[in-house]
């Protein structure tokens, strides 16, 4: 059985997101530590790290037959906080969209992927973490009562 198009399109945005090495002739290295809704905080050890999750998704009826889909997927973009803290997270920011750049219909599984909205803040708490926060919709369309 075929997965849903929702589920197609997080195992591509994962896979996509994997991709982001310094060998593939991206920045930085945050595809070595990707991962889809975790359940722990991410250790220092183990940043950068980008972390993704797909919220919400509003069905619009464009007809008796087809659904207009609209999946929020949010990313987490994390690094070591210091001194270039800022800096690793802008590099961070632009590999992600590279990435997704690559291919916005997600093999044609989307008609469009729109970026949202981004934010960044350094906490130099006990974690000293550095933290981007990236939104983008992805537009699609199903079958009616499809997922």
């Amino acid at each position: 059985m075929t997965d849903s198009i929702r589920q197609q399109l997080i195992d591509k945005i994962d896979a996509r997101l994997k991709l982001i090495k310094k060998t593939g002739g991206y920045k930085t290295d945050a595809g070595t530590n990707v991962s889809d809704w975790p359940d722990h905080d991410h250790e220092k050890a183990k940043l950068p790290s980008i972390v993704y999750k797909d919220p919400s998704n509003t069905k619009t009826a464009d007809s008796t037959k087809i659904w207009d889909n609209d999946l929020t997927v949010e990313l987490e973009l994390r690094a070591a906080a210091g001194t270039t803290a800022a800096e690793s997270l802008r590099e961070i920011i632009e590999d992600v969209y590279k990435a997704i750049g690559t291919d916005e219909t997600w093999s044609g599984l989307a008609q469009k992927t729109i970026p949202v909205s981004e934010e960044m803040d350094v906490q130099q708490g006990d974690q000293k973490i550095a933290l981007a926060k990236l939104q983008i919709r992805i537009k699609y369309q199903t079958t009616k009562w499809q997922y």
